[in-house]
């Protein structure tokens, strides 16, 4: 597989303190909207290094796992992640503009563009246009491929009320299985 790659993921939590500002109801979707969701923990490996996970209780801890971050996609090739095009990408940055995180470098959002991230869900679905399902979660894609998942069955819904601790456990499981699909999608989706 291709050196240079920064395989990664993120777990968010909502901004309670912005709950009167949510319209749609359920205060705990609000850590799946890119105005009302924090980053509360950040997994990334650098090829086939360790998975190593940054949590945040609060804005400073934040920041300071936006900034490592950044420090570590400005030395990388390339990103790799499942769905970072549709949702961790974007949070990344509103999360970095909010705090006042320089971005370090920019991501290409440009659909079908490969140049600076691999988003494995959106190369696996062609974008929404293969037959089937628009897109499958990465646990279901893994378990279909034969991929073991370190948290089980827990899902993100589940992850909004962890400990911290267990959380970064999570977020560990969710970069590992990525590098794992990534390096089984290799020499087929992606090169």
């Amino acid at each position: 597989m291709t050196s240079n790659i920064l395989f990664f993921d993120i777990e968010t939590r909502p901004i309670t303190e912005r709950a009167d500002h949510w319209t749609k109801g359920d205060v705990s979707k609000m850590a799946l909207d890119v105005d009302f969701a924090k980053v509360a923990a950040l997994g990334y490996a650098l090829d086939a290094e360790p998975v190593k996970v940054l949590v945040a209780g609060d804005d400073n801890a934040e920041r300071a796992l936006l900034r490592e971050f950044y420090a570590k996609f400005a030395d990388c090739r390339r990103l790799c992640g499942y769905n970072v095009l549709g949702y961790d990408m974007h949070i990344i940055l509103r999360r970095a503009f909010t705090l006042g995180v320089k971005p370090t470098r920019h991501f290409d959002f440009r659909r079908y563009s490969q140049h600076d991230v691999i988003d494995l869900m959106q190369l696996f679905y062609n974008w929404g246009t293969t037959p089937g399902p628009r897109y499958r979660g990465l646990k279901a894609v893994c378990q279909l491929y034969g991929i073991d998942i370190p948290a089980g069955d827990l899902d993100g819904a589940q992850s909004l009320t962890l400990p911290l601790n267990e959380l970064a456990e999570y977020c560990r499981s969710d970069v590992h299985i990525t590098r794992e699909l990534a390096r089984k999608m290799h020499g087929w989706y992606w090169w």
